[in-house]
């Protein structure tokens, strides 16, 4: 066949075009290196394909030559699983295949202006830059859309350090994936001092190919120590990692809002916890320090990042003075917070007891004593009671109980002092008397004799050995059958050892008993005495 020289020069132009075109695509894609070309599709963009495989076979009738124009997604990272393909551009039909450096996909769904096809990992297993073509039959697109296969890199973080127990978020730069096929999780590594301590970003988006955000909480679920960490991106599905030792934590500088308790007592014996909040504390052997006066402690006790409590000493409120309370965080970073002052006060003041329960009956069963006390300053240490005189005992409830077991027969002497954490005694104390009875009193009579009709004289006495009177006298008078012919009551008190008298004036002859017994202040009875009546 006879082809014309203006056909041949035709030709040489195109294929100079593409030429050009694949050196343009290389300069945009490229990187330091530059990326392995598979195949000898990019070498041909632009150019005119000329039947199938160089054949010079005549274009049939009827087709049309593909176009296409952006596949997506278009970057992907070495060592990525395989992954689905959009195909964008125009004239695709049913027979239309997707070529990846000259090798065909498969396809998955296809329209005149779409086609979605699988990429299997083999095919982005090394680094490589693949021109991706549509071909329909022997009609080859005449553009190629350019697929990176690359491996992501971090080239800087800003910021480059940041103070521990905050909130961050940091903007990293270089190489990324911006699909979501292959998920990035970003982290922080401590390295020396921070070894073992991963911080894992709450959130990251891939804004480009080219930029990336992640949001990182210094203080959940526990204050980041500082240090040097290794800012570190992971592809969840291809398992690439990329790292950059570019990131410093350092202490932050701590605040004292508030304290508590904010007054003390001066020479308190009290057990004292300082508790201080605010913010920016950290844990450790050397982390944040309450700092009492002039006096750095060493025995803080870290309990959030917002709150640590710290003993007082006997030396740190030894006399009234008014104390500023600092924290210090170490270096990196750190420093010396505001001050929140903390008074000490002096108490020259003793406690108040009350004793309350008491009064000026007898008993036969046991009393019990309320006893409190109470101090507005240092507050009460200890409250002592005794009774009778007898050993102090420190009361551990708020009762005092007076026996009625006849271990306090009598009259009871109850005194109860109290002692602040100042040391101020309480003197005197209150004191009150239990008055205790549970021995029965003895009654006694004498045997009468009468004539009917006329009036007898009826004689008792009773004796006790506690209570000083009897409150109450009962009398009944009885046949020597039993049968009852008189009963009296006898009001008003009577003396113990004093023989009193009741007038009887009998009906009848014959022989009776009187039985006389009484109560005493106590409300114990009296055992019963029946001395005889005859009458004549």
């Amino acid at each position: 066949m006879r082809i014309r020289k203006s056909t041949i020069a035709l030709l040489v132009t195109l294929a100079l075009v593409g030429a050009l075109g694949v050196a343009m695509a290389s300069v945009a894609l490229g990187k330091a290196a530059a990326p392995r070309v598979e195949g000898s599709d990019l070498a041909g963009i632009g150019a005119v394909v000329w039947g199938s495989a160089g054949t010079g076979r005549a274009i049939p009738s009827g087709e049309t030559t593909p176009v296409i124009g952006t596949v997506d997604p278009s970057i992907k990272a070495v060592g990525s699983s395989a992954f689905v393909m959009t195909v964008n551009g125009s004239s695709f039909v049913t027979s239309s295949t997707v070529l990846w450096n000259g090798g065909a996909l498969t396809t998955v769904t296809q329209n005149a202006t779409a086609m979605t096809v699988t990429v299997p990992a083999a095919r982005v297993a090394v680094y490589s830059l693949v021109g991706v073509k549509v071909a329909t039959g022997s009609l080859v697109s005449t553009g190629t859309a350019a697929f990176t296969i690359t491996e992501p890199t971090i080239t800087s973080v800003a910021p480059t350090s940041t103070a521990s127990g905050a909130t961050l978020t940091v903007t990293l730069t270089g190489t990324f994936l911006k699909d979501g096929l292959d998920a990035p999780v970003l982290s922080l590594k401590g390295t020396g001092a921070a070894s073992g301590t991963t911080i894992t970003a709450t959130g990251v988006v891939a804004t480009t190919h080219t930029t990336m955000v992640g949001a990182f909480n210094l203080a959940a679920p526990t204050v980041a120590p500082p240090g040097v960490y290794n800012v570190v991106l992971t592809y969840g599905a291809s398992g690439l990692v990329t790292k950059l030792a570019a990131f410093t934590i350092t202490n932050p500088l701590p605040t004292v809002t508030t304290i508590s308790p904010t007054t003390v007592y001066a020479k308190s014996t009290q057990p004292l916890l300082l508790t201080v909040n605010g913010t920016g504390f950290v844990p450790g052997a050397s982390g944040s320090a309450v700092k009492i006066g002039a006096r750095l402690t060493t025995d803080t006790s870290f309990v959030s990042a917002t709150q640590v409590t710290v003993p007082l000493t006997a030396a740190d409120i030894a006399a009234a003075a008014t104390v500023p309370i600092t924290v210090v965080n170490p270096a990196p970073g750190g420093g010396t917070s505001n001050a929140v002052n903390l008074t000490v006060a002096s108490d020259a003041t003793p406690p108040v007891t009350t004793i309350t329960g008491a009064d000026d009956a007898w008993h036969n069963t046991a009393v019990v004593l309320t006893v409190t006390a109470s101090d507005a300053q240092s507050g009460v240490m200890k409250t002592e009671y005794t009774i009778d005189g007898a050993a102090p005992v420190t009361l551990t409830e708020t009762t005092v109980t007076v026996p009625a077991d006849g271990t306090a027969e009598g009259e009871n002497v109850v005194n109860a002092r109290s002692t602040d954490w100042s040391g101020n005694v309480e003197s005197p104390g209150p004191s009150v008397t239990v008055k205790i009875d549970t021995v029965k009193p003895k009654a006694s009579g004498k045997d009468v004799s009468g004539k009917v009709n006329k009036s007898i004289s009826l004689q008792y006495k009773f004796t006790d050995n506690v209570s000083p009177k009897i409150e109450a006298v009962y009398i009944k008078i009885t046949k020597s059958n039993g049968k009852v012919v008189k009963n009296a009551t006898i009001s008003g008190t009577k003396n113990l050892k004093t023989w009193y008298s009741f007038n009887w004036k009998p009906s009848a002859t014959g022989k009776y008993y009187y039985y006389v017994h009484g109560e005493d202040l106590a409300g114990n009875t009296s055992t019963t005495h029946a001395p005889t009546i005859t009458v004549k």
